[in-house]
């Protein structure tokens, strides 16, 4: 496809980073666009894994706030499976095992590929990678929980697979990622 860049400014740089980018884009019919602006938010990767205890029957999710929810009037905690962001120099999944210790408190090895999704294409370049990995209360390595130099409090949650299911059908997971994580372990399941 081509893509002509016009111009492209970074209107904010922090932890996430704002472009606004003017551009003319190959359509359908093989002509170009008329100058278009798209704001694009460059945030960086994201790994999650989706923890299934195997020993007792559970799926270890972690439940924090996020003012997002908070925001549009959802409460606050949200229910996830483990996940961080990717730095450029780590591959995503060396950071979805550590973000399993970090968070839920499980030490895993074998990581399975669920997928790869863009979280929001319109407006992020972020990827999401999302994994799955089997555990039993011997691959408890810690309490969990998060950072405190990350300012996370973070609560472990171990739901049967019923509960979670009825969960995710009754709409009380919201996020994406855990989404599609739950859907494909419950085709497999």
């Amino acid at each position: 496809m081509d893509v002509e860049i016009n111009k492209n400014e970074r209107l904010f740089d922090g932890f996430l980073k704002l472009d606004q980018v003017f551009l003319n884009h190959e359509t359908p019919t093989g002509e170009m666009s008329p100058e278009i602006m798209r704001l694009n938010v460059e945030r960086g990767d994201g790994a999650g894994v989706l923890v299934v205890n195997r020993q007792t029957g559970t799926v270890v999710l972690t439940r924090q706030f996020r003012y997002a929810h908070w925001n549009r009037g959802d409460g606050g905690m949200v229910l996830e499976i483990p996940a961080g962001v990717v730095p450029l120099d780590r591959k995503p999944e060396d950071i979805a095992r550590s973000e399993v210790v970090e968070e839920a408190g499980y030490h895993v090895d074998n990581l399975e590929f669920i997928c790869m999704f863009y979280a929001s294409p319109g407006t992020s370049t972020e990827r999401v990678f999302v994994y799955y990995a089997e555990a039993t209360r011997d691959d408890v390595v810690s309490d969990g929980g998060g950072l405190e130099s990350e300012h996370e409090y973070i609560e472990v949650v171990e739901l049967p697979f019923d509960e979670v299911f009825s969960m995710l059908e009754r709409g009380e997971i919201v996020d994406a990622k855990t989404i599609i994580a739950l859907q494909w372990l419950r085709q497999r399941h």
